[in-house]
């Protein structure tokens, strides 16, 4: 008896990691898709604005199942660039952080977070 014990007790602990794990892999999902929504949206606003970059944008308030993450994107313009003469080119390193604990002003990444903190950073390139 002793021995069923100690296997039903190691078979409920191994059962908690598991749903612990399975759980920070969809959260881990979610963020890495919050993250390419800020990638997405910082796409957006270059090539709509004609190169116009905000630095850094912090977005919350995503729709649906992502509603818990708050997602930083920064703009680099480098350039103007010459391609062998007229027209200059621009290019645009777009970096989309999402996490689901930003700081208290409400920025991604959190140099210190609790537990369950999840982050997932999406770097793009634009051309314009």
């Amino acid at each position: 008896i002793v021995i069923l014990a100690v296997l039903a007790a190691f078979a409920v602990s191994m059962f908690r990691v598991q749903q612990a794990g399975a759980s920070l892999d969809l959260m881990g999902a979610r963020a890495y898709q919050a993250a390419q929504a800020g990638i997405d949206w910082g796409a957006w606003k270059v090539l709509q604005g004609s190169g116009a970059c905000a630095a850094i944008t912090s977005l919350a308030g995503l729709p649906g199942v992502l509603g818990e993450y708050t997602v930083t994107v920064t703009c680099v313009m480098q350039g103007p660039y010459t391609d062998g003469g007229p027209p200059t080119k621009s290019v645009y390193t777009l970096t989309a952080t999402a996490c689901n604990q930003p700081t208290g002003g409400g920025i991604c990444p959190n140099p210190t977070p609790l537990d369950g903190y999840v982050e997932r950073q999406i770097r793009a390139m634009v051309e314009l």
